[in-house]
């Protein structure tokens, strides 16, 4: 972990620099050179590539950037060194916003519908706000890149034992079952479809990721999926008591106390 998040820090600097640069290349060339084409067919041509081969460069320099900070993230919290700001946490609430968050990588999508199903008079849970959204972004972002049709679901509900459960559920083009455990290691993804033309859409740390921040608070996390019919995305948190409510009703009776 310590050695990651070194190189981790080291990479950011010349990364940046590439992807500032190729930017200031491609807005330099689209609106200074790539007009003196004119009419000319070939020179066109090779300052349409030109200005697709920048655009690459930026896309990968953005993945890259993504995998480093999924690095970083995944270092601190297995090196322990993340500073956890735990608060009572709404399960509508947190759907909400992860909905708002995610919004607008369906709009390119007309045939995804992206829904919500919120249980009435959930209970709290205690957790990260920013941490928890994480979680549920990174699941809604795998179902839209994963589904060209039908819906993904977010639903958040009381389960039989009690506990806060949250379900992101899609039709997509699901993965193989003997993935279902593996999906959740590090750098690991499913063999969706053809493996040697499908290119993979992530830095394979996101599910990692929130494995290790749903276990930190208790949860769990795993996965369903059929080739063919969707996936669904699972996990259950502990919903927060009146022992959890103690110690700052305390606090705050004490800090009363000595202002009295």
């Amino acid at each position: 972990s310590d050695f990651l998040s070194s190189v981790s820090h080291e990479l950011r600097t010349p990364l940046t620099s590439i992807r500032g640069f190729a930017s200031l290349v491609s807005r330099e060339f689209s609106r200074s050179f790539a007009p003196l084409a004119g009419e000319d067919d070939a020179l066109r041509k090779k300052s349409m590539r030109v200005i697709e081969n920048l655009d690459v460069i930026l896309k990968e320099s953005d993945r890259l950037t993504r995998l480093i900070n999924d690095v970083l993230d995944l270092a601190k919290i297995e090196a322990g060194r993340v500073e956890w700001r735990d608060a009572p946490i709404s399960p509508g609430v947190l759907v909400h916003d992860a909905i708002g968050v995610v919004h607008g990588m369906f709009d390119p999508k007309p045939d995804v519908v992206l829904k919500s199903d919120i249980q009435e008079g959930l209970p709290l849970f205690v957790g990260d706000a920013d941490r928890m959204l994480q979680v549920l972004v990174n699941l809604l972002n795998n179902a839209a890149k994963f589904t060209e049709q039908g819906t993904v679901t977010v639903k958040a509900f009381l389960d039989r034992e009690g506990w806060i459960g949250m379900e992101v559920r899609d039709t997509g083009i699901g993965f193989p079952r003997k993935d279902t455990e593996a999906i959740f290691d590090k750098f690991q993804q499913s063999s969706r479809g053809d493996t040697l033309t499908d290119k993979p859409k992530g830095t394979g740390l996101g599910l990692s990721i929130c494995k290790e921040i749903v276990e930190h608070y208790g949860g769990r996390i795993w996965a369903t999926s059929e080739l063919g019919k969707g996936s669904v995305f699972s996990l259950t948190l502990p919903a927060m008591t009146t022992e959890d409510r103690k110690p700052q009703d305390d606090d705050q009776n004490n800090t009363q106390g000595e202002h009295a």
